[in-house]
Parts: C-alpha cells; structure tokens; sequence
C-alpha cells in the first residue's frame, strides 16, 4: 500500500523527538513530581507525566522500571 504524506519530514523529526524523550526516561523518570490531577489517577498510584510539544506522556515508576500508560494529546487531559 503506498501512502502519501504532506511533511514527511516534519512526521519523522517529531517522531525522533518523541522517542527521545521517553528514551530519556530512563534516567530522569523519578525526578519528575508526581502529578495530583485527578484525570491522571485513573493511570495509578504515583503518575507523571512529560511534556513533548503538544503530546504527554503519562507514566509511572515502580522499582526503577518506567510503565508509559498513555500518550496523549495535551487538550485531552486538560479539555481545551
């Protein structure tokens, strides 16, 4: 199947960035602050998130292993 993409480079850059960022978990995951927004605790006890341009990444850490639950767009967790 062939696919036609308007910016394909723009796609790949922000998929790079994206996988960066939760490449870099692995060694800032714990120093990010655990969030207390109620529409994060459905993802569990101890939730954070991070921020990619317009993306988060919710996840949690439990000993010393990240789980990335979701990734969404910011406008869903914060209902703009």
């Amino acid at each position: 199947m062939i696919y036609e993409y308007h910016a394909p480079l723009t796609g790949a850059r922000h998929y790079n960035g994206l996988f960066n960022v939760i490449k870099s978990l692995t060694v800032i995951a714990e120093s990010l602050p655990i969030s207390n927004k109620p529409e994060l605790q459905k993802f569990g006890f101890n939730v954070r998130k991070i921020n990619y341009h317009k993306m988060s990444i919710i996840y949690t850490v439990h000993d010393k292993i990240v789980y990335i639950h979701t990734i969404l767009p910011q406008g869903l967790l914060t209902g703009k």
